[in-house]
């Protein structure tokens, strides 16, 4: 029986041992921390600063009313392909071509009547008009003296005032019918002037001048596409009535694009027209590159979406690669990299600060022990590592609030 108990209880001792054992190890492994390791290399350390753009087409034109009127008929709409000088528009010009069409009815009865002026006086006129000259003579003569005689009788009494201002009238038409008769006469026998023939030509001349400057206006009727694209805003429809310079379409070629930002007055001084730039498809993730073709020489200021006044300075950007695709409006997110630089390095997530130091987690033995480091650079990703690290060192990725000095890893 004590045989018997002596041989349990060594049994009992031994699981209890082995018990022991796979608790202590079950202990240990429970208490070790999972954890991504990282080994630091030599990469892209890159500093960058990100903004939102605007495409844009880089040719552009703005059609303007040159006339004020009423459009008669509308040859596109929007989405339209135009080549340059495809008629986009017409006014209404019936006033205008009725006020031509009375102009050269001018001008043609101007032309009769120096046609006709012209023409060599016969006998028979010349006859005609030296009698009527004569007789225009004899009726002054006579008119004079019945004038004399009237004031006479005035003067002595014997006439009313009437009376001599009527025969005062008389005489006075009768010198003007002569002026006019002996006039005439000459021209008749002497034919028309110089000076005549030239007023007729400078009248004509007046008409002509000014029938083409209606003919120029007619012009300015017919809305011409000032360049080739697509047609992306229509200001007016059939009917309406404009106003000399009111807009009336725009017009884009699409074949060439630009994106268009603001970006913070601190960023501009670290980029120049040399910075590469990234442009970036928020929804699809694409991306191309770009280069800066223009930045411009002043800030404006601007409020931001959270109502923060800003100064902020315009910035091109073209594609260097097709956008096809893509229209004018939508907007794509670029990265303007201010530093690239191959260096070693270690993620900024794995860098913790402390008192003004940084620090990462190498791991040892499978335990995580904390060592200081000296960083230069801040990237997007990464810092540069100037000491404490070595290529090929194993760190902890990521480090978390659970993460303590001393800690197992599994």
């Amino acid at each position: 029986m004590k045989k018997f108990l002596s041989k349990r209880n060594i049994i009992i001792s031994i699981c209890v041992v082995i018990l022991g054992i796979g608790g202590y190890f079950v202990n240990d492994y429970t208490t070790r921390v999972e954890i991504e390791l990282h080994q630091v290399d030599m990469g892209d350390v890159i500093e960058s600063f990100t903004e939102d753009a605007y495409i844009e087409a880089v040719k552009t034109a703005e059609v303007q009313a040159a006339i004020s009127g009423n459009v008669d008929e509308l040859f596109v709409s929007v989405g339209d392909k135009v080549l340059d000088e495809d008629v986009l528009l017409l006014f209404d010009d019936d006033v205008l071509n009725y006020q031509i069409e009375g102009v050269e009815a001018e001008i043609k009865a101007l032309d009769y009547q120096l046609l006709e002026v012209s023409k060599p006086a016969d006998q028979e006129r010349i006859n005609n008009a030296n009698i009527a000259a004569s007789q225009a003579r004899s009726n002054r003569d006579k008119a004079k003296k019945d004038y004399e005689d009237n004031l006479a009788l005035y003067s002595s009494g014997n006439l009313s005032k009437v009376a001599l201002d009527s025969s005062e009238k008389l005489y006075n038409d009768a010198v003007k019918a002569y002026s006019m008769a002996i006039n005439e006469s000459k021209l008749i026998n002497k034919g028309i002037s110089e000076n005549v023939t030239s007023q007729y030509e400078a009248s004509i001349d007046a008409l002509y001048a000014q029938r083409k400057i209606l003919e120029r206006q007619l012009e300015d009727y017919t809305v011409d596409s000032p360049m080739g694209g697509i047609v992306l805003a229509s200001h007016v429809k059939s009917g309406n009535y404009v106003m000399v310079g009111q807009p009336l379409f725009d017009i884009a070629d699409l074949s060439q694009l630009k994106l268009v930002c603001e970006i913070l007055e601190d960023d501009y001084s670290t980029i120049t027209m040399d910075t590469p730039v990234v442009l970036k498809d928020k929804n699809t993730e694409e991306m191309f590159n770009g280069k800066i073709i223009k930045i411009y020489p002043r800030s404006e200021a601007a409020v931001s979406d959270l109502g923060i006044k800003q100064n902020r300075v315009k910035i091109e950007v073209e594609p260097t690669e097709n956008l096809e695709g893509y229209i004018v409006g939508q907007s794509l997110e670029l990265e303007f990299v201010t530093m690239k630089e191959t260096t070693l390095r270690v993620p900024i997530d794995a860098v913790y600060k402390s008192q003004g130091k940084y620090f990462v987690f190498v791991v040892n033995n499978g335990i995580i022990k904390s060592k200081e480091i000296e960083v230069g650079i801040e990237g997007e990703e990464y810092y540069t590592v100037i000491s404490g690290l070595s290529e090929n060192d194993e760190i902890v990725k990521v480090i978390t609030n659970d993460l303590a000095e001393g800690q197992k890893v599994k």
